[in-house]
């Protein structure tokens, strides 16, 4: 282990791409190899003196709203720019700026054969194969917030092998941004127009959760219905507290497929993917502060933040894992607790909600019976 975790701490790609492999198996010794391998990787990174500070960038949407095309530019944009401190490139070991990327891309999983296709990698060709970029596309496998089971892990991996900037490319599901929000710093909402997810947005409390809103596709002639949308999510925030609303953004970025100097784009309340990176940098310097502050406050300190999102990710694995083991556990009372409560629902003796909350009591109070 102590090999490949200081080829991972170089961001060697193959052992980039092992590690991670580690962290998503299920197979027993893989999940014993993969706690052996992330002790080995914290104890390198405290050695090497390495700071956490990876900026990380979640970016949600609907299907077909462009997160795809928005992320790789984005990350191509990130990865031309000079370091944040003296703007050179001092190799893969240096810890100097946002400008190495880590794409983690998650595609839905079937839910009849539990497969995905997992594009991104070929569909990213040139990111793929830069030398301080790493992509990897994950299957949902059923888990909910938009993300992958082993997400959580997999941003670990990245952080620590010192990638500057991770971007999270999420489910496009648009309904289960949670959790996403409690493992980033900065949470991006990419709607389209006139498609009426700023009413739906508003009634689930999602503008709560994004950091910002940004209506992709606005070129061309839809550069005014793009603009109706924008006020549309304007007015849905104004609805929230003074103090949610003052820290949130509308924007309106134009389709990734042109380029920025295209005809269409001399309108400054337009961005492209690249030009949204001094916003999106912005909000996450504000979100950064605001946190340090409350760590202040509450004499909280950044491991101990960190470690809360570590625990957001365990109980979202703990849900994903109860939901696949406890169908087949081989547990007869177990099994007719299950199989009762599934009768009822059919029946119409209770509800989802109602059999689901019985089922819980009734293994809950089996645990108790269980000799200490």
């Amino acid at each position: 282990m102590q090999e490949l975790a200081a080829r991972v701490m170089r961001r060697v790609p193959r052992a980039v791409a092992q590690a991670m492999t580690l962290m998503e198996s299920d197979h027993p010794e893989h999940l014993a190899r993969a706690q052996a391998l992330m002790q080995q990787l914290r104890e390198t990174h405290a050695s090497l003196r390495r700071p956490n500070r990876a900026l990380k960038i979640g970016v949600s949407g609907t299907p077909g709203v462009g997160t795809f095309g928005v992320v790789s530019r984005l990350a191509m944009h990130i990865l031309a720019l000079d370091s944040r401190f003296d703007g050179q490139d001092q190799g893969p070991e240096s810890d100097s700026g946002w400008n190495s990327v880590c794409v983690l891309a998650v595609d839905p999983s079937s839910p009849r054969t539990h497969g995905a296709i997992l594009g991104d990698v070929a569909r990213m060709p040139e990111l793929a194969t830069h030398p301080r970029a790493f992509v990897r596309a994950s299957a949902s496998r059923g888990a909910y917030g938009g993300l992958a089971p082993s997400t959580a892990d997999l941003i670990q991996v990245a952080e620590l092998a010192g990638y500057g900037t991770i971007l999270v490319e999420t489910v496009g599901v648009g309904q289960s941004e949670a959790f996403v929000a409690d493992i980033v710093d900065v949470l991006l909402l990419l709607v389209s127009f006139n498609s009426g997810d700023e009413l739906q947005a508003s009634k689930r409390g999602l503008l709560e959760l994004v950091d910002m809103v940004i209506v992709n596709k606005a070129d061309g002639d839809h550069v005014r219905e793009a603009s109706h949308t924008r006020h549309m999510y304007e007015s849905a925030l104004a609805m929230l507290s003074k103090h949610v609303y003052a820290k949130k953004r509308v924007l309106l970025s134009s389709s990734s497929v042109h380029d920025s100097a295209a005809p269409g784009y001399t309108d400054d309340n337009i961005y492209t993917p690249e030009t949204l990176w001094p916003e999106i940098l912005e909000m996450a310097t504000t979100a950064r502060k605001a946190k340090t502050t409350f760590q202040k406050d509450t004499d909280e300190s950044e491991d101990t933040s960190h470690h809360s999102s570590l625990v957001a990710a365990f109980w979202n694995e703990l849900a994903v894992e109860l939901r696949r083991s406890l169908p087949s556990h081989s547990s007869t009372s177990l099994q007719q607790i299950l199989k009762g409560a599934e009768m009822h629902v059919r029946t119409g003796d209770l509800s989802a909600r109602s059999a689901a909350r019985q089922a819980v009591q009734q293994i809950l109070a089996a645990l108790e019976r269980i000799p200490k």
